[in-house]
């Protein structure tokens, strides 16, 4: 399920600071402007001449004044005897050195993916650092200064990877991580509406620079907001130097689907199941399977609901149980059907019909597993009153602060689940330790456990 920023109000804000005060008694400070360079790679080519080989870079701000006017930039510099840039920032063209780009704050918070390129060739033995900048008028907020990079000589220590993604993905970032998961490279997905020099309106292309005979274990698709928009693993790697490799011919990088949600609710006699998709490449449709536990056996209940045909635009679709049990308790899999008439299971999730659904409390159920590392499953249960209004999900550290949330607007009764992966509101893995995970409702409902990652 893709993650929304919580922008609720003043009373939901109140009450989840309550609730994790009185475990934690949380002393909160209001901080002033601040900012962070929060993806970057540790790569970068040297292009002086087109075509080039640009990378991403998100960065965010925090503390900013609503509707006050800000203006940032972001620069490669090193060198001797004096620090100096080497890069250019895409904003409608590519502009020189520390070349400011101006935004009104419409909220205290704000994030924003930046292309750079290296456009002159670095000098021997020095180190070069990513720079980041905010002003408020002349007036300088911040600088972070705190991200080193290697850069590539494509001849010599670089080489290319390129493949296409789906055509949902068109716009958004991706990231090429090693075996260590470090971000090795960065950019934007086509059509990006960037000038490379080269064709990019291809829809779903994406060419990034990383260091040559490197394996490529994982590669993560990013939003505008820098939440995770889909995750693939594989066996890819990059070739020698100066090498373009294509990674569709390695293993397939089209993220054939992405199911966004999958819910159900019961009614008298009934149980309704919605799900819905972000987008579908090579399926033939879905299956629903149902068991009377987790473990099965699954029979099909559904038949093949066909897909709606390759579409990139989000999709919706339901399917009704009317074969049940009332008061048991009812397992169900979604599954994706694809060209070749495989199955691959999307999702798993109960249900427990009643005739007085409304009775049925909310309910927080135990993270699985717990501890865990690094993925982790937070599962819960709306009641008819909860379900009429906002549900926000939250997970925080010992400390109180949010580090990873949901939201969903009226979302109805059922079952829902998130999968957690160890990642924070801004794509960073965590660290070990305690973390609470708490469920809070319109309706006045606070549900809060503690779940642990290992090491």
């Amino acid at each position: 399920m893709l993650a929304e920023l919580w922008n609720g109000g003043t009373t939901k804000k109140l009450r989840v600071a309550l609730a994790i005060g009185t475990i934690l008694g949380m002393v909160e400070a209001s901080l002033g402007e601040s900012g962070d360079i929060a993806v970057f790679p540790r790569y970068a080519a040297i292009d002086s001449t087109s075509p080039y080989t640009p990378f991403a870079v998100y960065i965010t701000a925090s503390g900013l004044e609503v509707d006050s006017t800000y203006n940032y930039s972001v620069w490669v510099y090193g060198g001797h005897p004096s620090p100096g840039m080497i890069s250019k920032i895409w904003y409608g063209g590519w502009k020189s050195g520390s070349y400011y780009i101006y935004f009104t704050a419409t909220s205290s918070t704000w994030g924003k993916w930046v292309y750079l390129y290296v456009d002159k060739p670095p000098e021997p033995d020095y180190e070069y650092y990513l720079k980041y900048k905010m002003r408020k008028g002349t007036t300088e907020i911040f600088s972070d200064t705190t991200r080193s990079l290697t850069l590539l000589n494509m001849s010599t220590n670089g080489a290319w990877v390129y493949a296409t993604a789906a055509s949902a993905t068109a716009g958004k970032a991706i990231l090429a991580f090693d075996e260590s998961d470090n971000v090795i490279g960065s950019y934007s997905i086509e059509n990006n509406h960037v000038d490379e020099g080269y064709d990019s309106t291809k829809v779903g292309y994406f060419k990034i620079a990383v260091p040559a005979n490197t394996s490529i274990p994982k590669l993560q698709a990013r939003n505008t907001d820098n939440t995770v928009f889909d995750t693939q693993t594989g066996s890819w790697s990059s070739g020698g130097p100066g090498i373009e490799t294509n990674l569709d011919a390695q293993g397939d990088v089209s993220l054939p689907i992405l199911l966004s949600s999958f819910t159900a609710s019961a009614s008298e006699g009934r149980i309704v199941l919605r799900w819905r998709t972000e987008s579908e490449v090579d399926i033939l449709g879905f299956r629903v399977l149902r068991a009377e536990s987790r473990e099965g056996p699954y029979e099909d209940i559904s038949g093949l609901i066909p897909a709606s045909g390759g579409v990139s635009a989000p999709q919706e679709y339901s399917f009704t149980d009317t074969h049940v049990k009332e008061g048991e308790e009812h397992w169900y899999r979604l599954e994706e059907v694809g060209t070749d008439g495989k199955g691959k299971v999307l999702r798993t999730i109960s249900q427990k019909t009643n005739q007085k659904e409304s009775r049925l409390p909310t309910e927080l159920f135990p993270a699985r597993p717990n501890p865990f590392n690094p993925d982790v499953l937070l599962s819960f249960r709306l009641s008819q009153e909860d379900g009429r209004g906002w549900v926000h999900l939250g997970v925080y550290d010992i400390t109180g602060k949010l580090v990873r949330e949901w939201t969903w607007s009226s979302p109805g009764p059922g079952f829902w689940e998130v999968r957690w992966g160890s990642r924070d509101v801004r794509g960073r893995k965590v660290g070990s330790g305690t973390y609470l995970v708490q469920l809070s409702t319109e309706n006045g409902t606070v549900l809060t456990q503690k779940i642990a990652r290992l090491r």
